[in-house]
């Protein structure tokens, strides 16, 4: 379950298109798992579109009905079905069944960015739409489930605040959703955005400070308020949601006192820790869009860094250095500023590493989250059981009720604790291997000043080692317990969902007993069952795709190098290029055949560079010097292997 883990840089993780760590050559070899081909093909969200629908026309007739009866004592079930027999009650049934089932079939297939302004219409409107239905439907479950504790303790009959209370969070909650969806998928731009314009600072070669300014125009960030109302909306979604997922099963069975006191108890812890959960949730989110921030502003500062020491190394050149006065003080200019850069990025490493690192306090959480997760599963296993036995008529045991939220609580506290367990072994793990690439580019320098080497004598291998290796963040391991445990509730509450579809489609087969309520007949019954199948079978696809088969949201596709014409000996070394030609053509003269380039091998990078990104190449970001005049094929041979000349401007001692 767990997503496999290693160092890499931020360009890898910006460039793999798997929420996995894994290298890129072993993830290009392998088969496509199932869930991509599912995300592909595309056919698992069509069906659960159809069956979505299906589901979304029952309860929002069934809520409907639930408001209705909620004071007068009359059951909702009944009156329901006595509605649907009649010739207005079934055409509105059923118009407003196809309507939901073709919304969310096309919606489910129709992509937001198509060129049709029909199919983006649907795309973007139905989950604005369906947000709309289960936000008043699940306000009010909550509400209805938390007034029948409420009037347990209260001693007497809370039920008539349940429609009032019910519809005033309702439409709070639908607004809130509509809300949060809205900035959600503007934050996915962002992100996308900013991953887009970190591919295009890769392929860009000797920015100038113009240009990494406008880069940084172009950061996408987030605004404070922004971030402050997106934590008041997620605290509010974990109240609703809190009420209706775990205070409904105190419904389930009936339980002594005592024991009801306790479990109310643990439903009430269980319902601060989601709301809880969905604050973390939401500051997680917001970290990772400033992770993709801080990513862009190192690889900037990594091309500031490249740009001056490449002054440097043309200054020194004999064939281009100035007088020996104007020398001194212009290389003493270029290391002042690199001693300011190499702190500037040790600084936003060590940013960029506190934003992918959970820290005790964020792992707890993020260990509350998945134990969370946990209990969600097994509330849907307990609700699918629920069901079975409502069909049998037989009663739900308390007992069963008491182990479910008794594992539930044992979840949070054991993933808690795996996930410090996991965030200790890391720390240690980096302790011992502490790997400070930005002491290479201070011990660079420092054998700069001293003498040590000359600057005209940088191999640009050596420093763009020790810059890409500045790059490299170890981010904290990540898990896939919450996706798995998704797959499993998703199957669980298919059972349920496939049942009431039957209850739905064939409710004029239902048959009334002798106290007048309506139940399932035996052809209804096996109806239920083979629902029951194709709803699990169908929502569990659809969660493992969802979870494993869809791209990250910070993945771009990776853009090719950008060279200027002046650059092209960079690219392209003279002696490379003299013989991309067969040895007929070359000296010709002929100026109308094109020549034919030779591709280049690829470039191989020391086993102690970074990983390679997802083109499989080594990003450089410090390219070799051209040379300072232009040579003809006959020079070719003589420039090949040039030997330095003896000068005079070797870097002054300025310490």
């Amino acid at each position: 379950m767990t997503k496999e883990h290693e160092s890499t840089t931020f360009i890898r993780e910006m460039d793999s298109p798997d929420k996995t760590t894994v290298p890129v050559k072993r993830s290009s070899a392998r088969k496509r798992s199932l869930a991509e081909r599912l995300h592909k093909a595309g056919y698992i969200y069509a069906l659960y579109g159809a069956l979505d629908g299906l589901s979304l026309s029952y309860s929002t007739i069934k809520y409907s009905f639930d408001l209705l009866c909620t004071n007068n004592g009359v059951n909702s079930s009944d009156l329901m079905h006595d509605w649907m027999t009649t010739p207005g009650g079934a055409l509105v049934a059923a118009t407003g069944a196809i309507t939901l089932i073709g919304f969310s079939l096309l919606a489910n297939v129709f992509n937001e960015k198509d060129k049709n302004a029909f199919k983006r219409y649907v795309a973007t409107l139905w989950p604005y739409f369906r947000d709309t239905l289960k936000g008043l439907k699940n306000a009010y479950k909550g509400v209805r489930s938390t007034m029948m504790v409420a009037s347990i303790f209260a001693g007497q009959d809370l039920n008539y605040l349940i429609v009032p209370v019910g519809l005033v969070l309702g439409i709070l909650s639908v607004f809130n959703r509509i809300w949060y969806r809205s900035m959600k998928d503007r934050r996915k731009v962002m992100m996308k955005e900013n991953a887009e314009l970190l591919a295009e600072i890769q392929a860009e070669t000797n920015l100038t400070e113009q240009q990494c300014a406008e880069f940084r125009k172009r950061i996408a960030k987030q605004t404070p308020s922004e971030k402050i109302k997106g934590l008041l909306s997620q605290a509010y979604s974990g109240i609703i949601d809190g009420l209706y997922l775990y205070m409904g099963i105190m419904g389930l069975a009936t339980l002594a006192p005592p024991v009801f006191v306790t479990m109310a108890v643990f439903c009430v812890i269980f319902t601060l820790t989601c709301i809880i959960t969905r604050v973390y949730e939401e500051y997680d989110y917001q970290r990772k869009l400033v992770a993709s921030q801080a990513k862009i502003e190192l690889a900037l500062c990594g091309k500031e860094l490249e740009a001056l020491f490449n002054q440097l190394q043309q200054i020194s050149d004999p064939r281009l250095a100035p007088p020996y006065e104007d020398l001194q003080s212009h290389q003493k200019e270029i290391l002042q500023s690199l001693e300011s850069k190499i702190k500037e990025f040790e600084q936003k490493r060590n940013f960029l590493r506190s934003q992918v690192t959970l820290s005790y306090t964020s792992s707890a959480l993020d260990g509350l989250k998945s134990g969370l997760a946990a209990y969600g599963a097994i509330a849907s296993l307990l609700f699918a059981v629920a069901t079975i036995y409502t069909l049998t008529f037989a009663p739900f045991p308390p007992l069963l009720l008491m182990v479910a939220v008794f594992a539930g609580l044992a979840c949070l506290i054991g993933f808690v604790a795996h996930s410090l367990h996991a965030t200790y072994m890391h720390r240690c793990k980096q302790e011992e291997h502490e790997n400070k690439p930005p002491e290479k580019l201070s011990e660079l320098l420092k054998r700069i000043k001293d003498h040590k080497k000359e600057a005209r004598e940088l191999q640009p291998d050596e420093v763009e080692e020790a810059i890409l290796g500045g790059m490299v963040v170890d981010p904290s391991p990540q898990f896939f317990f919450q996706e798995w445990f998704e797959v499993i509730r998703s199957f669980f509450s298919g059972v349920s969902k496939g049942q009431k579809s039957i209850d739905y489609t064939f409710n004029s087969w239902q048959e009334a007993d002798e106290q007048g309520h309506y139940h399932d007949t035996p052809i209804m019954l096996g109806l239920a069952a083979a629902s029951a199948v194709v709803y699990s079978s169908a929502l569990a696809l659809r969660a493992h795709a969802r979870g494993f088969g869809r791209p990250s949201l910070d993945s771009a596709p990776p853009k090719e190098k950008k060279v200027k014409r002046s650059d092209v000996s960079r690219e392209e070394p003279m002696e490379i290029r003299a013989t991309s030609q067969p040895s007929a053509e070359r000296g010709t003269g002929d100026a109308e055949r094109p020549s034919k380039k030779v591709a280049q091998p690829p470039i191989k990078r020391p086993a102690s560079t970074p990983p390679a990104s997802s083109s499989g190449q080594w990003l450089r970001f410090f390219q070799p010097s051209s040379f300072p005049r232009s040579a003809s094929a006959d020079d070719l041979p003589k420039l090949q292997k040039p030997v330095p000349k003896p000068y005079s401007g070797i870097i002054p001692d300025l310490v």
